[in-house]
């Protein structure tokens, strides 16, 4: 059954959602959030506007 439900997991977990794949760690997504905010805090001189946005899809 396992086997089964493998083959249908990567349709059912976003890929942002891969603290339960094999081979991939929570702390993927804390260092790729890091990495964005570093990028923005660098960005603050320019005359463009952006923007990090963190949000919470069970409080939403």
């Amino acid at each position: 059954m396992a086997n089964r439900l493998k083959l249908l997991l990567s349709n059912l977990i976003s890929q942002h959602q891969n603290a339960i794949v094999p081979g991939q760690q929570i702390h993927d997504n804390i260092l790729l959030a890091y990495k964005a905010f570093y990028y923005l805090r660098l960005k603050l001189s320019r005359k463009y506007f952006e923007l990090g946005l963190k949000l919470d899809r069970k409080k939403a």
